[in-house]
């Protein structure tokens, strides 16, 4: 299913989520890279498989693009917010089954990390989406994670890095505004237009728009 119920492990959701950095191309994942003796001596190497195009680089390239709004104007907006974090990075927030499952997935160019928050019984939850949602539970623990990222000279070169830039012929694609229509099913019923707002713009109570007739 595209959304919702199935089981997914970590290691999945962030193979998955690593095609997109990759230029849509798809690596099956290892855990050890080499084996060694106590004194340093190499005993094994191991070495990643051909990637194979599972995507086109095109959509690789607006699916990046798209998960970077989620970070600087959404759901995960918190990374810049509370954790500082100023470099190219593009996520993806999820949340399930009444709050059961909190996912998050944060995308670098050259780094991606995810972080799932549960209970091997589904029965435990959390009570309210607030407090469940996974911008509350995993998000943090990969914010600090690229916080530590950041802190580490060594790797300048992770936390750095840039996405490719998106062609306008494909920025034309997902030029487009947040807003939402409050039309309720009186006023679709009326055919009455409600005034488009901006993303994250509150709409007046009905207090407030008798004080303003008033005035």
């Amino acid at each position: 299913m595209a959304l919702g119920t199935a089981d997914i492990s970590v290691m999945e959701m962030v193979t998955v989520y690593s095609v997109f950095a990759a230029d849509g191309k798809a690596m099956k994942p290892h855990y050890l890279t080499s084996i060694t003796t106590h004194d340093g001596a190499t005993l094994k190497k191991f070495h990643s498989e051909k990637p194979t195009q599972a995507i086109s680089e095109e959509t690789a390239l607006l699916m990046l693009h798209m998960l970077r709004r989620a970070v600087n104007e959404g759901t995960s907006s918190s990374l810049r917010s509370q954790f500082g974090l100023t470099n190219d990075i593009a996520g993806k927030t999820g949340t399930t089954q009444s709050n059961t499952d909190g996912w998050f997935i944060g995308v670098t160019p050259k780094l991606v990390v995810g972080a799932w928050v549960g209970g091997d019984d589904p029965s435990i939850h959390f009570r309210t989406t607030a407090l469940g949602q996974g911008a509350r539970t995993a998000l943090p623990l990969v914010g600090e994670f690229l916080k530590l990222v950041k802190k580490e000279s060594s790797l300048d070169s992770v936390s750095n890095a840039k996405f490719a830039v998106l062609p306008e012929a494909l920025q034309k694609k997902i030029d487009c505004d947040f807003y939402k229509e409050d039309r309720n099913i009186f006023r679709k019923l009326s055919g009455r237009k409600e005034k488009k707002r901006d993303f994250g713009e509150k709409k007046d109570g009905v207090l407030k728009k008798i004080f303003k007739k008033k005035q």
